[in-house]
C-alpha cells in the first residue's frame, strides 16, 4: 500500500481495516468502526449499509459505488477473486484491484 496515494481509499473485504488505517495509514470507505463526530453518523449509516450489502458485489458493482464515492481500491481474499480483473497486487492470502479498471455500463448505475 505504499505504492498508493496518501489520499486513496480502499473497500476492504476479509481483512481487519484497521491494519488499512493504522499501518498503511489509508483511508477505507466503510467497516465496524463508528465515528467520533455526531454529524457523520448519517454518512456512516449509508457507507455501512453499502459495505454490508458489498458481500455479493460484482465488479460492474464496484464501479458504479465508484461514480458515487472515491474509492480506489478493493482488497479481497483470494479465494474471493474477480477471474476476468488482473490484480495490481496478489500474494497467498490477498488480492488488491484498482477499482478504475472495473467496467460498466453507467446507464445501469444507481444511486447506492
Amino acid at each position: 500500500m505504499k505504492n498508493t496515494k496518501d489520499d486513496s481509499v480502499f473497500f476492504v473485504h476479509g481483512l481487519d481495516s484497521f491494519f488499512v488505517r493504522v499501518y498503511a495509514r489509508r483511508a477505507v470507505f466503510a467497516d465496524d468502526a463508528f465515528p467520533f463526530n455526531e454529524g457523520d453518523v448519517k454518512e456512516f449509516s449509508e457507507r455501512y449499509t453499502i459495505f454490508k450489502k458489498s458481500k455479493k458485489f460484482t465488479p460492474s458493482d464496484y464501479a458504479c459505488l465508484n461514480k458515487y464515492y472515491n474509492i480506489d481500491f478493493l482488497i479481497l481474499p483470494k479465494n474471493q477473486d474477480f477471474k476476468e480483473y488482473a490484480p495490481l497486487f496478489s500474494n497467498d492470502f490477498w488480492l488488491v484491484y484498482n477499482i478504475s479498471s472495473f467496467n460498466t455500463n453507467e446507464l445501469l448505475c444507481s444511486t447506492p
